[in-house]
């Protein structure tokens, strides 16, 4: 199964938006293509993330959510190219937290944030694991990038404009991971508190 939770802007949780069921069967020989064919040139069709995709439909198929305040927050597993396309063609927003380093205005992700020093300093609050309550120093870097379809589906999809918020913990810790979140996003961030609002609302 795969679920679509809806919360309120301030987390308070509303329901569930869209729910989707499938058989692993389905996409059996999926593992063993990759083995042999970049997974970017299989069809989003015949991959499980393809589930992602089909969850979005369904919450913008829900007449009661108006697209334009729909933001799609996901995480590393939600870094897919036909996600992004798919939310600008139905007007809603997405706030993903990058797994790829794709391709980026005359380079990558990476090498567009690399460039440039930290813009801000923000201090989060979290609990690790064990129940710890930790607070975290992150620099923050915003940039607007044109994004690039993946190698052999830039005949299928076009460039979008994008903001990428990196943020990065300041410190080495050595009892965890060091927090190392690089976001990709639709929506306007412009300034500081953009970037923090957008920030908190994927924490």
């Amino acid at each position: 199964m795969h679920a679509s939770l809806a919360t309120s802007s301030d987390g308070i949780p509303l329901g569930l938006a869209s729910t989707r069921f499938w058989s692993r069967r389905v996409f059996k020989n999926t593992t063993q293509l990759k083995r042999h064919v970049n997974p970017t040139r299989i069809p989003i069709a015949e991959k499980e993330s393809v589930k992602w995709l089909e969850n979005l439909k369904q919450v913008m198929n829900d007449p009661q959510l108006p697209p334009e305040k729909i933001i799609n927050i996901g995480d590393r597993e939600n870094d897919i190219y036909e996600y992004f396309q798919l939310c600008s063609e139905l007007g809603c927003y997405f706030l993903i937290r990058s797994c790829v380093n794709r391709l980026a205005n005359e380079t990558t992700i990476a090498e567009e944030v690399g460039r440039h020093e930290a813009n801000y300093q923000h201090t989060i609050s979290f609990k690790t694991p064990q129940g710890e309550n930790i607070k975290a120093k992150l620099a923050l870097k915003i940039k607007n990038v044109t994004l690039h379809p993946p190698i052999g589906k830039d005949k299928s999809y076009h460039d979008l404009p994008v903001t990428v918020i990196s943020a990065v913990e300041q410190l080495h810790p050595k009892d965890r991971e060091q927090i190392k979140w690089t976001l990709i996003t639709n929506l306007p961030v412009t300034n500081k508190a953009d970037a923090v609002k957008a920030l908190n609302w994927y924490k």
